[in-house]
């Protein structure tokens, strides 16, 4: 069996909780193959579910003593029992989550280095980096780090002695044998550094260092094999397993794939395992109802027939009823929140639909119904904008100049607590105007969405699909990787840092693209270029469609301020639109009084985005690490999203993880916090899904969210402090900091000061932290660009917090 059949195998015994015959499988590569660091990380989690931790723990001193910047071997082994604070730090370098409370500054300056190489920053890593030479650490990934950047910097008189010294001190590290292999062919010494690199390639045999630092086609590619293979244990596949890849919901059987290969003749254990699957399948078919979970498809009939008359209602309606059977997940229910007859099967009273908490209400009580039948809401669709279904108007937290902040967030929770969703909400806006077209386009094309033959068909048929692909053999090739070219980012370049860690999850931070240099007019004239995931973290207004870029405070002066970065005007049909965007711009998801042409949001989904998420007000972020707000969330939606997740519950997982992480560091959500988890929303069908599952990527991303959902937090306000109470050290503190990241910011207006006290629940209960606002409206050549930044101090008076506006 080749490596990447033999790895879905595995992934889905760790699934099955089948760690025995994992074991064994894993066990029986590594004997002929003892050098795959990859397979070896899938035995240590082996270990783990097994609870075996002692040997987990041998296994990953051993993968980490040959790859230290192996992101995902640091994150297991930072879960063990007592992993030394050198692997908390480690892990915080490499990935940017967890901040570790006690963090020295040359981790600090580490994690900087790391960002800075991915954007092609050589020369701020190196810089950077050199703390590391300082740093009192067991570890060689500080020293890893600097030395890859000189090395990646073409510096290789310098990286030479380094080279030496650290692969002396740390022999087993693969990436000092290349570097100190790459130093030695440019002196003319072939001999020694063709040694090194078969010493690598022994202890990396599938080659995962050299194609980080040199890419997969690299150079010496041909010391490494090929193709790794093995067989598999004799004796037929575990029940376990068999019933963990068959019994999710299927529609009927799954045909093979076709190939040109012929298909060989099947074992009787393998025609055994074949026609249980089928069976199966059959058994499922015939039980299409079995759904413990319910879409809820929710609008107003008075209110749609009102805009767009009986007609357009009748289209609205079959195209909700259509996209509601289409999906096969959840039991589908309609309902119209003013309609007698759609809300009679479940007991319920029909109420007024401007009224946005009787609307909740309703959906308490059919949450109950539906509890009371064994079933529970799983997910929500609301169908129309503002003048359908009004969104909840949440009381501002930040003091900035929204009155309210307009908000889906309560309608995902039985109760009052609207920080915490309990079901993914989506909703699919209605621009301004009397054509229900664009409504009725954006449900079909939900609906197209889910039909069988769709490239995102339901992650039950890929697992059966693929259980069938790797045992009878249909495909003598590995199944296409995902293209970076499936990803597209944009960001202000003031804040390109920040943008370039939200965006490694989905893409190489070197392609994240800046505005300025970049602006609307030089985009291609037939728009931007068609991307599965893009990501957004431009300026917004809210009388304006356009995003903004804004200028860095090392760019040249002769570059706009704010350039306009992107227009709707720029958004094409044909294909061409983004399948999947996150926008951290200001009013990115504002649709009050908007037409398709006035709002970037309206015109992503009617040019064919799948989801669209985005604030309806002010949002907030980080100029660089670590992340917090509009920036951490995004990254957690994105980790989620390219899990598998359906991007509703991507995006309600992603709000738990981002609130659990501040709710670590700081013991409480700020005002910033708070406005974003209730601000940001999903346009769009919830149930959407971007990529095939990775069982165990959506298990971790689930498991991020159960420690927060189990705090229910409740919003602690913060007291009122006078300006006058700032101490001077303060207040120049804060004036540095703004001059440093925004100097357009430096004579900005003090707004307000609060004092909040951390809850009894929080690490260091009774601390006091001060967070004072600064505004500032900025005229550029056409608009006015209202600015605000927020900073914290702690009770000592240093700045440990700060956050601006996008």
């Amino acid at each position: 069996m080749q490596r990447n059949h033999l790895l879905q195998l595995l992934e889905a015994a760790l699934a099955a909780r089948q760690t025995e015959y994992a074991l064994k499988v894993t066990r029986r590569y590594l004997a002929d193959w003892p050098g795959d660091l990859g397979l070896q990380l899938i035995l240590a989690r082996t270990y783990v579910q097994e609870g075996r931790l002692k040997p987990a723990s041998a296994v990953l001193e051993r993968v980490l003593a040959a790859d230290p910047e192996f992101a995902e071997a640091q994150r297991l082994r930072a879960k063990l029992p007592t992993p030394g604070a050198h692997t908390l730090f480690d892990t915080y370098i490499l990935d940017g989550l967890n901040q570790p409370s006690a963090l020295p500054e040359w981790a600090a300056a580490c994690r900087e280095a790391v960002l800075a190489e991915k954007v092609g920053d050589l020369a701020t890593a190196i810089e950077k980096s050199r703390a590391a030479l300082a740093a009192e650490t067991p570890s060689p990934l500080p020293s890893l780090i600097h030395l890859s950047a000189l090395w990646h910097g073409g510096q290789l008189d310098l990286a030479l002695p380094l080279a030496e010294a650290f692969a002396a001190r740390w022999p087993s590290v693969v990436a000092f044998k290349l570097c100190l292999a790459e130093c030695l062919f440019a002196i003319s010494q072939p001999t020694r550094a063709i040694q090194l690199l078969h010493e690598a390639a022994t202890a990396d045999i599938a080659g995962q260092v050299p194609a980080r630092h040199w890419g997969e086609a690299h150079t010496y590619r041909a010391l490494w094999p090929s193709e790794l293979t093995t067989e598999l244990p004799a004796g037929p596949l575990p029940a376990e397993l068999i019933t963990h890849l068959g019994l999710n919901r299927l529609p009927g059987k799954i045909s093979a794939a076709k190939s040109s290969a012929p298909i060989p003749a099947p074992s009787e254990e393998l025609a055994e395992i074949q026609a249980t699957l089928e069976a199966l399948a059959a058994k499922l078919e015939a039980q299409p109802g079995a759904a413990r979970e319910a879409y809820v498809l929710l609008s107003s009939r008075l209110r749609l027939t009102a805009l767009y008359g009986p007609e357009g209602f009748a289209q609205i309606s079959a195209a909700m009823h259509a996209l509601a059977t289409a999906q096969k997940l959840m039991r589908p229910v309609v309902i119209f929140v003013d309609e007698a007859a759609s809300l009679e099967p479940f007991g319920l009273q029909a109420v007024n639909a401007a009224k946005a908490w009787d609307i909740k209400l309703l959906l308490h009580g059919l949450n109950a119904k539906l509890r009371a039948a064994g079933e529970r809401l799983g997910a929500l669709l609301i169908v129309g904008g503002p003048d359908v279904i009004p969104f909840h108007h949440l009381p501002n937290p930040v003091e900035d100049m929204d009155a309210d902040v307009p908000s889906d967030n309560p309608y995902a929770t039985a109760d009052e607590n609207y920080f915490v969703p309990e079901w993914a909400v989506g909703r699919l806006p209605n621009g301004v105007g009397n054509n229900p077209a664009p409504l009725v386009r954006a449900l079909k094309k939900a609906a197209q969405n889910h039909t069988p033959n769709h490239k995102t068909a339901r992650t039950q048929k890929f697992w059966l699909a693929r259980f069938l692909e790797i045992f009878f053999s249909f495909f003598k090739n590995p199944s296409p990787s995902t293209s970076s070219a499936e990803s597209f980012g944009y960001s202000a370049n003031v804040w390109k840092q920040a943008s370039a860690a939200v965006y490694d999850v989905i893409g190489n931070p070197r392609h994240l693209q800046t505005s300025p240099p970049l602006e609307a007019r030089q985009l291609p004239p037939e728009g931007l270029a068609p991307a599965k995931f893009s990501y957004f973290n431009l300026h917004g207004v809210e009388d304006g469609p356009e995003w903004y870029g804004q200028r860095s405070f090392d760019d040249p002066l002769t570059l706009p301020e704010y350039p306009v970065a992107l227009r709707p005007g720029d958004v094409m049909n044909s294909g061409r639109a983004p399948l999947f965007v996150f926008s951290e711009a200001c009013y990115g998801a504002n649709v009050f009084n908007k037409h398709v042409d006035d709002a970037l949001c309206l015109r992503f989904l009617d040019s064919g985005t799948r989801a669209v998420i985005g604030s309806t007000k002010v949002a907030y972020g980080s100029v660089a690490e670590p992340l917090i707000a509009a920036d951490l969330l995004g990254k957690c939606f994105w980790l989620n999203l390219s899990a598998g997740l359906p991007v509703g519950e991507a995006l309600r997982l992603a709000k738990l993880h981002m609130a659990q992480e501040m709710h670590q560091r700081q013991g409480c959500l700020d005002g910033e916090d708070q406005k974003t988890l209730i601000s940001f929303v999903l346009y769009g069908d919830p149930l959407a899904v971007a990529v095939q599952p990775t069982p165990s990527a959506a298990k971790e991303a689930k498991r991020r969210a159960l420690k927060f959902t189990a705090q229910k937090f409740q919003p602690q306000t913060a007291a009122s402090t006078p300006l006058a109470s700032l101490t001077p050290e303060s207040m120049a503190q804060m004036k540095k900091l703004v001059a440093q990241y925004l100097p357009g910011m430096t004579d900005a207006q003090l707004l307000a000061a609060r004092t909040r006290t951390a809850p009894s629940n929080a690490k260091r209960p009774g601390q006091q932290a001060t967070v004072v606002t600064l505004s500032k409206v900025i005229q550029s050549a056409k608009r006015q660009h209202p600015h605000f930044a927020r900073v914290t101090f702690d009770a000592q008076g240093k700045a440990i917090k700060i956050s601006v506006s996008r």
